[in-house]
């Protein structure tokens, strides 16, 4: 049943249509990140299956996922978001070959994940930062550790608009229910890189807004002091 209603959230906020969206959106040159890999786990894939090793050796730290599950496998699987929002989950990976090494925000709050995760779905897009040089590795790990002992919750109200702080600079700025998509806003912002869909307050960020960000590299906080 929440299932159920955050999928009709998202539908009346505006953010998905009877025409379903292709699985991928590549970002025009501008914007902050490009699309560097395209996964599809499933046996019957087409040219074949991905591996999970040819994700873990192609990724790197501080990349984006977004997830893609089709209709079929959506109503299957009782993925309500995925019925109406088809690239319905974003991650960031943090580290490759760890056993839990990718950083997501669900229902029962944050987390780290291995990649087999990805094997529920359709297929995943990875996209990179065209400018790494702003990505502070070591404030990307230290979010994780706080994130996951904080963020304990879903933000349904986010599917309206009412986001979360999305640009934490310390732990107790963090909010304790977000959405996948402004939970790696907030991420990728305490670890260095301000995305411009982290700055719409009172807007819906879905997985493709991330990807579609424009990025203002920023100096952390934590170097100032």
């Amino acid at each position: 049943m929440r299932g159920v209603m955050i999928a009709s959230a998202i539908l009346f906020a505006g953010c998905a249509t009877t025409k379903r969206c292709a699985p991928e959106m590549i970002p025009p040159p501008h914007t902050c990140f490009e699309r560097v890999g395209h996964f599809d786990f499933r046996p019957n894939a087409p040219g074949g299956p991905n591996s999970l090793d040819d994700f873990r050796n192609a990724v790197q730290p501080g990349d984006l996922v977004v997830t893609y599950m089709d209709l079929r496998r959506a109503l299957a699987r009782k993925q309500w978001v995925f019925t109406v929002l088809p690239c319905g989950h974003s991650m960031v990976v943090v580290e490759p070959h760890s056993p839990n090494g990718i950083l997501e925000c669900r229902f029962h709050g944050a987390q780290m994940v291995g990649p087999e995760e990805l094997l529920q779905y359709t297929n995943c897009q990875v996209y990179r930062l065209r400018d790494r040089s702003g990505l502070d590795l070591a404030r990307l790990h230290e979010f994780c550790d706080f994130a996951c002992r904080r963020v304990k919750g879903y933000a349904p109200k986010s599917w309206i608009g009412v986001n979360g702080e999305m640009s934490p600079d310390s732990d107790a700025e963090l909010s304790l229910k977000y959405t996948c998509s402004n939970f790696l806003a907030a991420a990728y912002h305490y670890s260095g890189v301000s995305l411009s869909a982290g700055r719409e307050t009172t807007k819906v960020i879905t997985p493709n807004s991330l990807a579609a960000s424009i990025a203002t590299p920023r100096q952390p906080a934590a170097a100032q002091r």
